[in-house]
């Protein structure tokens, strides 16, 4: 029933986190055309960041897609090659791996092609979900002002003024955390792209634009992302050869390791005021109890329940003291 309900709050999940989100280039924006009329200010500034989202994703599309096909094509051809290639290096196990791998594909082939179905289905859903989601958040930002006036007086009719205050407080300090979290993980995902374009560029990997874009990109999801992005560089530097793979594994886990140690402390870290184990906390529930959207919400949410306790701890100290 959990799961229903889940599936079935997902666009309202997405939309309230695409809707933190937009925010952010929302007021920087109308901040720059104070010179217009509220209404028409709202409305110019909603209007850039529609087209701005809709260029980033057809130039993504115009520049990423034929490579990466190029590179499922080429992988797809030598593919039995590469199976050759893995078994030689790892030995006798490699052979025994190849042999189970197979005969395990030869018996389930039915079963892949299922796995392969519900998959692109799953991802045909989440991507409605988004779409549903941005729409909603939209229609949020167009109005968050009156939005704002209504959810206040139905928090004061139902909790009263003190409560209210408290409430308020609450939110905006969520509002803040989530908005320092995606300004610093953009930072590090636009610093991680570029670190990725140009090592793997003087060491003359291929497909090094696509591989570092999809890293990138990636790495926008918490503590998981970029290994996610790093699965996919191995399997299209397959095609170049299985020696290359592996070489494009050990330099994806040095640059991870550099990025993990001394980037992503000072350039996520300081903004949200979390430690990692927080952070990885809010991604491991959020995304547990409200699904894809929950790994962005459930850090905000971790958040303030840390602040929260951690006053409680002050106030408790503070009050023993006294005593």
């Amino acid at each position: 029933m959990w799961e229903t309900l889940r599936d079935t709050m997902a666009p309202f999940l997405w939309g309230g986190a695409l809707a933190l989100v937009l925010n952010i280039p929302l007021c920087w924006l109308e901040k720059h055309l104070q010179w217009l009329k509220p209404k028409l200010r709202r409305a110019v500034a909603l209007a850039c960041i529609t087209a701005g989202m809709l260029s980033l994703v057809l130039l993504g599309i115009w520049l990423l897609v034929p490579q990466m096909m190029r590179a499922v094509t080429n992988l797809n051809g030598d593919f039995a090659q590469v199976e050759q290639e893995l078994a030689q290096m790892l030995g006798s196990w490699g052979e025994q791996m190849l042999q189970k791998v197979q005969q395990a594909s030869a018996n389930s082939g039915s079963s892949l092609l299922e796995t392969g179905m519900t998959a692109a289905r799953s991802i045909a859903a989440l991507l409605t979900d988004m779409g549903l989601g941005l729409v909603l958040a939209l229609y949020l930002l167009a109005s968050k002002e009156s939005n704002q006036a209504r959810t206040k007086r139905l928090c004061l009719a139902a909790f009263g003024e003190k409560r209210t205050q408290t409430i308020a407080r609450v939110a905006h300090q969520s509002a803040q955390v989530f908005g320092g979290f995606i300004v610093g993980q953009c930072l590090e995902a636009m610093i991680l792209t570029g670190m990725f374009v140009v090592t793997l560029l003087v060491l003359r990997f291929p497909y090094a634009l696509p591989v570092s874009v999809v890293i990138g990109v990636t790495a926008l999801i918490p503590i998981f992302g970029a290994w996610i992005g790093g699965a996919v560089g191995v399997l299209l530097t397959l095609s170049a050869g299985t020696r290359k793979a592996v070489e494009f594994l050990v330099v994806f886990l040095v640059v991870q390791q550099v990025e993990n140690q001394m980037i992503y402390p000072r350039v996520v870290g300081k903004r949200i005021g979390l430690p990692p184990m927080w952070v990885l906390a809010g991604v491991l529930l959020g995304g547990g109890i409200l699904g894809p959207a929950g790994v962005f919400l459930g850090i905000p949410i971790v958040g303030v329940i840390y602040d929260q306790g951690r006053r409680w701890v002050h106030f408790r100290l503070d009050k023993q003291k006294k005593m």
